[in-house]
């Protein structure tokens, strides 16, 4: 269903919502198989995922709404650097946590190199988007 000029909060989640939920289902069953994970501990560690999709999902229909007004893309760069770094958070904590990868447990040397390197780019990303807002708003 495409959203389109009526577009509103409850055909956002509509649409939103059966694709989140699929993309929890996939994660369960690739956890699972292919990684071996149990299948109850692939479920909650879907969920977890999910929830934080649905995280970004929710705030992006006002974000779009107010993109739409004035063309400003620095919310949204905001709001997808803060989920980035929280699913970053979460894969380093469950990929430790199932013994996933060379690493056999997390450090908080991953994290806090995996927050500089997404302090520097959601800083790099909003300096070019500042300017450009600008330059619309002068030009």
């Amino acid at each position: 269903m495409p959203i389109g000029e009526k577009e509103t909060f409850s055909r956002w989640l509509l649409v939103g919502i059966p694709l989140l939920l699929t993309m929890g289902v996939l994660a369960t069953l690739v956890l699972h198989v292919a990684f071996g994970v149990p299948a109850l501990n692939s479920t909650w560690t879907a969920a977890v995922l999910v929830i934080v999709q649905f995280g970004l999902y929710v705030p992006m229909y006002w974000i779009r709404r107010q993109f739409k007004k004035n063309q400003d893309l620095r919310p949204a760069i905001v709001l997808f650097g803060i989920y980035c770094w929280v699913m970053g958070f979460v894969v380093i904590y469950y990929k430790a946590h199932f013994h996933i990868g060379a690493a056999q447990d997390d450090s908080l040397d991953d994290y806090f190199g995996f927050s500089v390197y997404m302090l520097v780019i959601v800083g790099l990303a909003l300096l070019l988007f500042s300017r450009r807002a600008r330059k619309k708003r002068t030009g």
